[in-house]
């Protein structure tokens, strides 16, 4: 298997583009919790998943982008935070906006959500160390 096949190349490009899709998500929320008359309580949903949800893109953005450079391991790490995070983002934030715009209550997609977030940044941690460590890592 060459290098340009590999299955982390393939997953970072795949990220890359769910980080594009998740991107053009927030501008879509972003719109219509600024312009849709929704009432307080959905409005509030609404800004706190884009509270999370654009700062985790970045970092998930950010994390795929330096992944192609990185030793092996730590470009593993570094996709598997970015996977995480897109889930949390698409779980927790996305829980959110549904909650917001509809009757429906997304019940515990919303803290496993949470948890995605949380894992992603072990993840980024754990990256950061073998790093710190080199290429041996």
């Amino acid at each position: 298997m060459t290098s340009s096949s590999s299955p982390l190349r393939t997953a970072g490009a795949a990220l890359g583009i769910l980080a594009g899709a998740l991107g053009l998500l927030a501008v879509v929320v972003g719109a219509l919790g600024a312009h849709a008359g929704l009432s307080t309580a959905s409005s509030a949903w609404i800004e706190t998943g884009l509270k999370y949800h654009l700062p985790h893109l970045a970092v998930a953005w950010a994390a795929v982008i330096a992944a192609p450079a990185a030793p092996p391991k730590a470009r593993r790490d570094l996709l598997l935070a970015a996977a995480l995070w897109s889930f949390g983002i698409l779980a927790f934030a996305g829980g959110l906006y549904v909650q917001a715009l509809s009757d429906l209550r997304p019940g515990i997609i919303v803290p496993a959500g949470a948890f995605g977030l949380i894992g992603g940044w072990i993840f980024a941690a754990l990256a950061a160390v073998r790093l710190s460590r080199g290429a041996a890592a």
